[in-house]
């Protein structure tokens, strides 16, 4: 079951406008994804920076309304006590980016926050989430073309029962997928100059210029050097989320990855994405410029 938000009288529903018990942090910038585009190799990089502090536990998913990892004010404050003064704070939570209700409560909170935005070509990230979801026993379904199939009804089964496994958005992967949709979502709320947008391919082919665009984007000291660090999420899930593991979500995370085959992804679903996704990236060029 999706761990729903605490709203016991102990605690101010920690999505609400009410006083907190503990003051939020104020945040300066956010990472908001895409998942499985490579927002955990960035955050790593990014959290060498000494003018840069980012939770030592990556998505906390506070502001996700109806799946948050760090559910309280005070469990959110907590992840930032150990920052220093002067540096800038961040989140790197690629949940905001797909949660509808997200853009609009960080607009609320942080207004003048700046984000930053990977992607890579939507197709093979939608199966990069397939066999993610696969190997940490998340999804049954033995191929990709049967949970690709199955999308309609896990949407309308989750959002009329409000529980599922996982993340609801991790089990679209069609829709997890339009970037386009979910850039304009954020761009409705604040100027474009408040976001940098990247893809995996840049960050690849040029990590310390691309970390560098970002240091300057952020304005922090530019000329610092970053070490290259490439993380594949699932060998360190164990290491990642070892704080989650009584969570009923992140034991799911915590069990060993299975050696399951995944089967490749067929060339004909490869075409059928490629021109599902089409007008999304059509809409995702016109707001940023970027192709995939």
């Amino acid at each position: 079951m999706v761990p729903t938000i605490d709203s016991s009288p102990t605690e101010t529903h920690p999505l609400s406008q009410a006083a907190a018990p503990a003051p939020l942090p104020k945040l300066d910038f956010f990472i908001l994804g895409a998942g499985r585009c490579g927002t955990s190799s960035l955050y790593a990089m990014l959290c060498q920076h000494p003018q840069l502090f980012l939770p030592s536990e990556k998505e906390p998913s506070f502001f996700s309304q109806g799946f948050q990892v760090v559910k309280t004010h005070r469990e959110y404050a907590a992840l930032y006590t150990a920052a220093q003064p002067g540096q800038l704070l961040g989140d790197a939570s690629h949940v905001y980016l797909t949660n509808p209700g997200t853009a609009k409560l960080l607009q609320q909170r942080y207004p003048n926050a700046r984000f930053i935005l990977i992607f890579r070509p939507p197709a093979e990230r939608a199966f990069s989430l397939y066999h993610f979801m696969r190997r940490h026993q998340l999804d049954p379904l033995p191929t990709f073309e049967m949970a690709l199939k199955a999308e309609p009804e896990r949407k309308a089964r989750y959002i009329a029962s409000g529980e599922a496994p996982h993340y609801i958005y991790n089990f679209l992967y069609r829709e997890s997928g339009l970037f386009g949709r979910q850039v304009a979502r954020y761009l409705d709320l604040f100027p474009q100059s408040q976001f940098h947008f990247l893809t995996l391919s840049q960050l690849h082919n040029r990590p310390r210029g691309s970390v560098k665009d970002i240091f300057r984007f952020l304005g922090v000291d530019e000329s610092f050097a970053v070490q290259p660090i490439w993380i594949n999420q699932s060998p360190h899930i164990r290491r990642k989320f070892s704080f989650l593991r009584k969570s009923s979500w992140a034991s799911g995370l915590t069990r060993r990855p299975s050696p399951l085959h995944v089967p490749p992804m067929c060339p004909h679903t490869r075409a059928q994405l490629d021109s599902y996704f089409q007008p999304d990236g059509q809409l995702l060029y016109q707001l940023t410029g970027i192709t995939l």
